[in-house]
């Protein structure tokens, strides 16, 4: 039985017994630490074996540890209660007793009594000289925190005896540096009275920085919203959404070292609201639709304009024609002053087309002439 392992049922409470042993028994810990602990890791035996148990393969064992006479008469035999695991090679440290004794040791500072007793019929009950052990010393326990600092008040924490639990160290934690955080979505949302969507809002913070929501100045429950992150996503549930009034709200999420804010509208519900989507349509197709209305406006202007020109260029046309005769001679009788056509808008040379004329009428003359002698004969 060599190369045992000492391991711990209650690693804490043991040390709790332990350091007790120390200050108010230190013959027993001594030989506890330099001479039985080392015999139990070398497979030794030690102590009046309590009991047995076959199917799990553990043997319980009892070991008193030494003691002055009168820690025995007043509080009893020191013990140490101990498993052996055979097979695992493993030596289990339950408990050192009197348990009761020595835990409450270890809260606060036994009373050792030395007396010199008058009367051997009751020893017991008359002591005299009564001593204080003293103290062996303060163990401290790391910074414990007792209030977090925010951007709005300091904080503070605090070391204290790990034995005795009094308070060593107080120090205070300064307020956390504010952070401008911003709202990267949902800013200015609307939300129609008594419908059944939620309004969601996200800010540029880390969720796990994150405190809570304010609505109007004021912290509200956790169950009236869901967090979600990336990289704070807050959605306002509906069911809150209808206890507020129609109007304007301020909105706030809150971190530990800052916030970011915005405003919401609750709005009415009005038959606009419902087809929201519908009119944003319709306006695109109105839009189109003037759009259309300015194409077709420009291009009744362009015809117009072609009619116009048209229409004049058939008139000069027209007055050139053989059938025009009298019209371009009277004129020419009535415009004696103005030898200048007038501008129409067509770029024909006017010229060309009375020579044109003056060549028609000619042609026409001879061919009367030839029928007119071809009769005669």
């Amino acid at each position: 039985m060599k190369g045992f392992i000492l391991d711990y049922i209650n690693e804490n409470e043991y040390r709790k017994l332990e350091r007790a042993l120390k200050k108010y028994n230190m013959l027993a810990f001594k030989k506890l630490n330099f001479e039985y602990y080392p015999s139990l890791r070398n497979g030794e035996v030690i102590g009046e074996l309590v009991s047995k148990n076959q199917k799990a393969g553990t043997k319980t064992y009892e070991l008193k540890l030494p003691s002055d006479h009168m820690f025995s008469q007043v509080h009893g035999d020191i013990k140490l209660h101990y498993i052996v695991y055979e097979k695992e090679k493993v030596v289990m440290l339950d408990t050192i007793t009197p348990s009761d004794i020595l835990l409450e040791g270890h809260m606060a500072e036994l009373t050792t009594y030395k007396a010199v007793f008058t009367n051997p019929h009751f020893a017991e009950q008359t002591m005299e000289n009564v001593e204080t052990a003293p103290a062996t010393g303060h163990i401290s326990s790391d910074w414990i925190l007792d209030k977090p600092a925010t951007i709005k008040e300091s904080g503070s924490r605090h070391k204290e005896c790990i034995v005795c639990g009094e308070t060593l160290e107080v120090e205070e934690i300064e307020k956390l540096e504010q952070v401008a955080y911003e709202i990267i979505n949902g800013t200015d949302s609307k939300w129609v009275e008594n419908s059944e969507s939620s309004i969601v809002i996200s800010g540029n913070g880390e969720l796990a920085k994150f405190t809570g929501v304010k609505v109007d100045g004021e912290l509200i429950d956790s169950t009236n919203y869901i967090a979600t992150e990336g990289s704070t996503i807050i959605t306002l549930k509906a069911d809150y959404l209808k206890t507020l009034s129609v109007g304007s709200h301020s909105f706030e999420i809150v971190w530990e070292d800052g916030m970011a804010f915005t405003n919401f509208n609750v709005v009415k519900k009005t038959s606009d609201n419902d087809h929201n989507n519908g009119n944003n349509d319709n306006n695109n197709d109105d839009n189109d639709n003037n759009n259309n209305g300015n194409d077709n406006n420009n291009n009744s202007s362009t015809n117009a304009g072609d009619n116009k020109n048209n229409n004049a260029n058939s008139n000069t046309n027209q007055a050139g024609l053989p059938g025009n005769k009298k019209n371009d001679l009277s004129d020419t009788k009535g415009n004696h002053q103005s030898t200048t056509p007038a501008k129409t808008g067509d770029s024909t040379n006017l010229t060309l087309w009375i020579t044109l004329l003056m060549a028609s009428i000619a042609g026409i003359t001879g061919i009367f002439t030839r029928r007119k002698k071809k009769n005669c004969k």
